[in-house]
């Protein structure tokens, strides 16, 4: 077997889609590979300039790379990026540094020069190194994507980057895009995962505290397509949606209006009934938005919601519901009994929840309006919301972390932070869904991705042919009702729920009374206990995100014991421990009474 077929077996067996890429590719003829001086191999390019580059060095490319990894501080390293593999002779210096469970990462722009550097070096036992992966011929952004696909931000302490110095000055602009998107998607990734880790328990008890509502509500996978090439406007609170919010009155007849929550009152209080309105805040301060609003206005109003938002939200509404699904892991449970109930994105502001609504409904164009993503006005949100009755609606750049942009006119805006994340994941958005995404919020910093005219010329394009939008919502919306069967399910999932919680309580009890018996000792037995608590949470993927917090910790503060003293390690890994099984313990107990509440609610008493 030669030795590009030695390596595709081997690359076959771990990544299938590179093995099929290498398939259809010839080796690159603008490498050449030479003898260095110490006998070994390098690869030689031909630049677009005309002249050759030795991508390796002439002497002894063996020695070069040793002294290049050497150079490096590897206690606390994580995860490494190669940019630039060529003839890979630094893969195997880093890899001898670094342990099996830090992944490396080995990224190579050029398919070509890879096929041909798999023709003259055997890299079998290489590739099948299970912490090497390999990231061949893709555009930054997909390699990017590739990259996140086997990276835990959790677990990103440190990310050493090793620049291939010939490659950065062929191809320094494909290498400064990888780094910047890479550090922009881990840097969101945290976003969300500290969200995540900050609302669990919230978003968890909510959930199972609505499942009644599961039975008198509709799917909203029941709409999807329903308005297929039906115009949308995605209406937000920005402080712009005051320019032209009365404009919607006289084509609503024309256009499906969809309301992110914040935008409800600004709506009822001209007279606009949007035909939905989309909530996705698990926050019981969100119901604020709801309660301004009298019942008897919502009954002709359709809400689109996720069981996480506040009880008191469903409690309140008066008018038909459709449910909707995050992908979290506790509606996954819950899907498992119930169905599929049609799936939305979601990225930290409800108007992503309403964007998604509008493209899986099949609404083209998707006209938005009040999308600041900024401060207009030195304004958080448009009039008649319920933050505007307060003296909360206004900023003071001098008084808060606010952040200078540029707007749709090249002006100086004010924003902040999260706002920033919002529009730089909608832009990608924009960029990956094949519709007709028009901004008329006529302010603010959304430019990437969208048409921006102002709405008066997007009734003139846009909206010209009357349709019965309500009539279509009215005759999709169909709960399902599955009776008692499916009700004594649900039930049965949430007291096995409530043992294995009582299981974990009881573990973390246990091992709380031994640890003060063992009088600063650590033993096997609470090691175990540890580990038997690990084992029953995977059963419910969903409580691994409750308790996550304290395993975080516990793990960082076990992680730094081996920069200590013995005696003082001991005491610090007692203390851990403690930490771990107290917090636990105390989440269990919330938990258990959430489901006993869960349980009464879905049996009527």
């Amino acid at each position: 077997m030669d030795l590009f077929s030695k390596n595709l077996q081997a690359i076959k067996h771990k990544d299938r889609d590179l093995f099929n890429r290498l398939k259809k590719v010839t080796k690159a003829p603008y490498v050449s590979f030479i003898p260095s001086r110490s006998g070994k191999i390098v690869a030689e390019v031909l630049g677009k300039d005309g002249k050759r580059y030795l991508l390796h060095s002439a002497y002894d490319p063996c020695l070069e790379a040793e002294e290049v990894a050497a150079r490096v501080k590897w206690i606390g390293v994580s995860h490494v990026l190669v940019l630039g593999v060529g003839c890979g002779y630094q893969l195997p210096a880093i890899l001898a540094r670094v342990s099996p469970k830090v992944k490396v990462y080995a990224v190579e722009p050029d398919i070509s020069l890879f096929r041909s550097v798999l023709e003259v070096f055997d890299w079998s036992d290489l590739i099948r190194r299970q912490n090497l992966y390999f990231i061949v011929g893709l555009s930054p952004s997909l390699a990017v994507e590739t990259i996140m696909g086997t990276l835990n931000p959790v677990e990103v302490k440190a990310l050493e980057i090793f620049k291939h110095p010939v490659y950065y000055r062929l191809l320094q602009g494909y290498f400064s895009e990888l780094e910047k998107e890479l550090s922009e998607s881990i840097r969101i990734s945290l976003v969300n995962l500290v969200t995540a880790l900050q609302f669990s328990f919230r978003d968890h008890k909510n959930t199972l505290l609505n499942l009644k509502y599961l039975e008198v509500s509709s799917p909203v996978r029941n709409l999807f397509g329903a308005f297929s090439g039906k115009p949308a406007v995605v209406v937000c609170a920005g402080p712009s949606l005051d320019k032209n919010i009365h404009y919607l009155y006289e084509v609503k007849d024309r256009v499906l209006v969809i309301a992110v929550d914040t935008a409800l009152r600004p709506l009822i209080e001209r007279k606009i009934y949007p035909h939905i309105v989309v909530a996705g805040d698990p926050q019981d301060a969100n119901f604020d938005h709801f309660r301004i609003v009298p019942p008897w206005e919502l009954k002709d109003i359709f809400l689109v919601a996720e069981l996480r938002v506040s009880p008191l939200i469903f409690k309140y509404w008066s008018g038909k519901i459709f449910l909707c699904d995050f992908g979290s892991q506790i509606m996954r449970w819950i899907t498992s009994s119930y169905g599929d109930i049609g799936r939305l994105m979601v990225w930290g502001s409800v108007s992503t929840v309403a964007i998604s609504l509008a493209v899986e409904l099949g609404c083209d164009p998707v006209i938005l309006m009040g999308q600041d993503l900024s401060f207009t006005g030195l304004r958080r949100y448009a009039s008649y919301t319920w933050v505007d009755e307060t003296s909360s609606n206004q900023v003071d750049p001098a008084m808060e972390t606010l952040l200078r942009e540029k707007d749709l006119w090249g002006k100086d805006a004010w924003t902040a932070k999260n706002m920033l994340a919002y529009r730089d994941w909608l832009e990608q958005f924009f960029k990956r869904v094949k519709r007709r995404f028009v901004n008329s919020t006529e302010g603010g910093i959304l430019v990437a991705g969208v048409k921006t005219i102002n709405f008066l010329e997007a009734i003139a394009r846009f909206l010209s042919q009357p349709f019965d939008a309500l009539g279509v919502l009215r005759r999709l919306w169909s709960p399902l009702k599955k009776g008692d069967r499916f009700k004594k399910e649900i039930i049965e999932k949430l007291l096995s729920l409530k043992k294995v919680l009582e299981d974990i309580k009881s573990i973390c009890e246990g091992n709380l009374a031994l640890l003060e018996r063992l009088c600063g000792k650590i033993n096997e037995e609470i090691k175990d206990g540890e580990e038997r608590i690990r084992s029953l949470m995977r059963g419910y993927s969903f409580l691994e995100e409750g308790f996550l917090p304290y395993f975080i910790s516990f793990n960082r503060e076990i992680e730094k014991l081996r920069e200590l003293p013995e005696e003082n390690a001991l005491m610090k890994e007692c203390e851990a421990y403690a930490f771990l099984f107290a917090g636990v313990k105390e989440t269990a107990l919330s938990y258990i009474n959430v489901v006993e509440s869960s349980v009464e609610m879905m049996r009527g008493e």
